[in-house]
């Protein structure tokens, strides 16, 4: 939307050029396009805190298992806040003492898998790879795998289908 508003106003403004009659098609036009730029920019806002607070809300309380290369568990935490940073950046901070942080931009993620009940488990695509098993429970499964799918794919991210999930009993 904002960039619409700004091609808008550069056709004005090369309009006015020619025409030599800038005084009042010049400050309609920067009156239009400011205000088409400010509601885009608060739309956005909206967006982005709305998206923030449901995964806060979907994430919070939920086991972590950070899982290496070959499938094992490096450890295990309970995520004690989540955010997303500039809309892509999903940030968890855990438990742990010092506290510890993971930071995933959802644009790199290479996929998004669920076990049908309680688990959800994605990696990154990139190195280092990150991998991250998050045990949210039943009751917020479902909707935590749709939104984290749908933040991945907002985000750039070209999922594709998963290895089989990692099973974190022992």
């Amino acid at each position: 939307m904002a960039q619409g508003g700004i091609v808008i106003f550069a056709l004005l403004v090369r309009t006015c050029v020619r025409l030599r009659r800038c005084r009042m098609a010049g400050i309609a036009s920067l009156v239009a396009v400011s205000g088409l730029v400010a509601a885009s920019s608060a739309a956005e806002a909206q967006s982005s805190r709305s998206d923030s607070a449901s995964v806060r809300r979907m994430l919070a309380g939920a086991a972590m298992s950070e899982v290496d290369r070959d499938g094992g568990i490096i450890g295990r935490r309970v995520i004690r806040g989540a955010t997303l940073e500039r809309g892509c950046n999903l940030v968890l901070r855990t438990d742990a003492r010092p506290e510890f942080t993971v930071t995933m931009d959802l644009g790199d993620l290479h996929f998004v898998q669920g076990d049908d009940r309680a688990m959800i488990d994605i990696a990154t695509r990139r190195e280092p790879a990150t991998e991250l098993i998050l045990s949210v429970g039943p009751a917020r499964y479902g909707e935590a795998m749709g939104r984290l799918a749908s933040l991945a794919r907002s985000c750039g991210a070209e999922l594709v289908g998963p290895p089989p999930l990692v099973s974190t009993a022992r």
